[in-house]
């Protein structure tokens, strides 16, 4: 995948690696896109701050994704899991879609309050748009 390709969702391309890719998809979403994120050099902890981290392998995140010319994106994001040595605990790498626990990015949920603020539109109409 290119870097224009994915740079048109709003974040930096040098976070992702050379294994991302894009297809189109059946009916319901303008397309389904596979990224993987870069090692980062320098971990610590979220919970501790320690710089004494391993890599525990990768996960994958489904993110619901919209910009200004394309309305459904699902992004599959592949991420680092990391663990801490020193306090055990487990953390992902930092994505720049979404917040932990979150599956809409910043700019799906932009546009459905935006699309709310019309007195026609419901929430159950929105949710099916």
């Amino acid at each position: 995948m290119d870097k224009d390709s994915i740079s048109r969702l709003g974040v930096n391309p040098e976070l992702f690696d050379d294994r991302s890719s894009e297809k189109p998809a059946p009916d319901k979403h303008n397309s389904i896109i596979t990224l993987y994120m870069r090692k980062e050099p320098i971990v610590h902890c979220i919970y501790c701050g320690s710089s004494d981290i391993d890599r525990r392998g990768t996960k994958q995140i489904t993110i619901k994704h919209s910009t200004e010319t394309e309305k459904r994106i699902v992004i599959f994001l592949y991420v680092h899991q990391y663990r801490c040595n020193t306090c055990t605990h487990y953390f992902p790498q930092k994505n720049p879609f979404i917040v932990q626990g979150k599956q809409h990015s910043h700019d799906c949920d932009l546009q459905i309050l935006n699309a709310l603020r019309d007195n026609t539109n419901s929430y159950s109409k929105v949710a099916k748009d």
